[in-house]
């Protein structure tokens, strides 16, 4: 079109027309036709020029393609290089630190061991001189204990000869005023517990030297009771001899030839409420001892006939009872007659013993302590029979106190409780 465009505008139509050579009109050429053949032209030439271009471009961008792969294996060799050598370089770090670290943990090991090694020479040393400290302080512990026992057992034995020098003067004095009197005096021997020298026997009773807290007891709880009165013995009021006060009572061992008897002392404590504190606490330490706390009952004695030979054990062998296999083995001696158990006796206690465990059940008034049971039965051989004739009566009333608030005599009814098992298992 450029080329079209140099020759001017179109000229009219008239000046285009021409004569033939024939000498007729020739044909004219259209203007618009030779346009369109020189935009043709020119698009031919322009679309000849872009190819060209195209090919150019390809070909550049191959060329750059080829450059840049060329520059990417390069850099991905150069980084693999690089890798390649940071591994080296770790893998030398790492053995040159694991290298230092083995080389410290055995100096560190070395240390350690010297330390225990040291430890265990001051703990050796500590030891040895705690051994000996304790040996040389329990020498003296033991020397300062055999001491201590030694002045307690001559303090006792000190007071147990006052005791019976004093029971022994008060009970001839008493004899002497008897006789005086016109009464005759012997000493009782069937007495188990206690101070027997307290004890005397005059016109078919039982004297016993008392305090005024069991005058008391007999003066009023007993009346007032008509089961005490089955459960202990009559009660024949007092007497006064050379100043001394005595309570007579019944014998509960009369009517019998042979009597066998046992004391029991019933309850979890024998300490009274008018003990003293320094007093309070020996017998608590007492009562531990014994099967006072853990059964509630104690055997303070018995003697027992073993066909002609009549076994004894007192206080310096019962005191010796610390468990319940202990004491039902002193039963089961009380209860023999050196041979057999005498089963029909143990069954016949266990009947009298229950209907104390029922009054005690019910009463709520009186509290007893440190007071006993005493077993009586026939101990010849010809008595043993399917119904034996047995006594058991309630005795020593010199620390009883009230009840209040509707409360039971539990310590009384643990020892009664323990001491029908124990038996129980002999009747089986």
């Amino acid at each position: 079109m450029g080329a079209a465009c140099s020759t001017g505008s179109v000229p009219p139509a008239g000046d285009n027309e021409k004569p033939s050579k024939s000498g007729g009109q020739s044909k004219s050429v259209n203007p618009l036709d030779a346009l369109v053949k020189a935009g043709s032209d020119a698009a031919k030439a322009t679309a000849d020029a872009g190819s060209s271009l195209a090919e150019a471009a390809k070909e550049t961008a191959s060329d750059t393609a080829d450059r840049a792969h060329a520059a990417a294996e390069g850099a991905a060799e150069k980084a693999h290089e690089a890798a390649d050598k940071a591994n080296e370089q770790a893998h030398a770090a790492a053995e040159s630190a694991a290298q230092a670290a083995n080389e410290k943990k055995e100096e560190a090991e070395k240390k350690a061991h010297e330390a225990s090694e040291k430890v265990q020479e001051a703990a050796h040393d500590a030891s040895e001189k705690a051994q000996d400290a304790a040996h040389e302080a329990s020498e003296k512990a033991q020397e300062a204990a055999h001491e201590a026992k030694e002045t307690a057992e001559k303090a006792a034995d000190d007071a147990q000869k006052s005791a019976e020098e004093a029971s022994e003067a008060v009970s001839a004095e008493a004899q002497e005023a008897a006789k005086k009197a016109g009464h005759e005096m012997e000493k009782f021997e069937n007495q188990m517990g206690g101070h027997a020298d307290a004890f005397l026997k005059q016109d078919g009773l039982v004297l016993k030297h008392t305090s005024d807290r069991e005058i008391a007891f007999y003066d009023g709880a007993y009346q007032q009771h008509e089961a005490l009165q089955n459960f202990a013995p009559k009660y024949h009021g007092t007497v006064t001899i050379d100043d001394k006060k005595f309570i007579r009572l019944s014998d509960a061992t009369d009517g019998y030839k042979h009597p066998n008897i046992l004391d029991v002392k019933l309850g979890v404590t024998s300490i009274g409420d008018d003990a003293p504190p320094e007093k309070a606490d020996s017998m608590r330490q007492k009562d531990e001892a014994s099967t006072t706390t853990k059964l509630g009952y104690r055997i303070t004695g018995y003697k027992v006939w073993h066909g002609d030979q009549l076994i004894v054990a007192d206080k310096p062998e019962t005191k010796q009872i610390k468990t319940e296999a202990e004491a039902v083995e002193h039963y089961r001696k009380y209860f023999s007659n050196g041979s057999t158990l005498r089963k029909p006796v143990v069954h016949a206690f266990l009947q009298e013993i229950r209907k104390v465990q029922a009054w005690f059940q019910e009463q709520d008034r009186i509290k007893f302590i440190s007071s006993s049971l005493l077993f009586v039965y026939e101990g010849e051989e010809a008595a043993d029979t399917a119904s034996p004739q047995v006594r058991l009566k309630m005795i020593d009333f010199a620390h009883v106190s009230s009840l209040h608030d509707g409360h039971k005599d539990e310590g009384y009814l643990t020892g009664l409780s323990s001491l029908l098992e124990a038996l129980g298992g002999l009747a089986d």
